[in-house]
């Protein structure tokens, strides 16, 4: 296993969780459903159906579909596009993050207050490459590592994958 390039950093208790981005042409990581970028480091979950949500309730709330969302585990099926000649042009993403502060479970995953990435499978795209340097974070050669650093990371630390599959 290839640790990161961080081994001391200690992370506090969080869930460990999966997501996929999308990238822009300014090397920046987006959701499948907002046009709002990702920050390096931690990232706080907006309301964008209520302005004034911060000020009335706590993010995530059952009643809203507020909050960043992960998954329990990684879509195996997950695919990087190939051109014929075998090169990479996805701009999707594939990511570990820990999801904390509040956090609301639901069958296939959660949704949390805040949102940090702990690394990224690297496909060998220029916009990946482009995205480990712009957010300084780890990246993996394939799914699997990235899942044993998953592993390493809820043994070593307070964070918890939860096995719904």
């Amino acid at each position: 296993m290839i640790l990161p390039n961080k081994p001391d950093q200690k992370y506090n208790s969080g869930l460990l969780g999966w997501r996929k981005w999308y990238t822009n042409s300014r090397g920046e990581l987006l959701p499948l459903t907002s046009d709002q970028a990702w920050n390096r480091g931690e990232n706080k979950a907006i309301c964008l159906k209520h302005e004034d949500h911060e000020g009335r309730q706590q993010i995530p709330n059952s009643e809203c579909s507020c909050g960043m969302y992960a998954y329990y585990q990684p879509n195996r099926e997950f695919k990087f596009d190939l051109r014929q000649d075998g090169c990479v042009f996805s701009r999707s993403i594939l990511g570990l993050v820990m999801g904390y502060g509040r956090v609301e479970l639901h069958p296939g995953g959660f949704r949390s207050e805040k949102m940090l990435i702990l690394g990224v499978v690297d496909n060998g795209s220029l916009a990946t490459s482009q995205i480990i340097e712009n957010y300084k974070i780890d990246s993996f050669d394939a799914l699997d590592e990235l899942m044993s650093y998953a592993t390493y990371l809820s043994q070593h630390h307070s964070l918890e994958i939860i096995d719904k599959g």
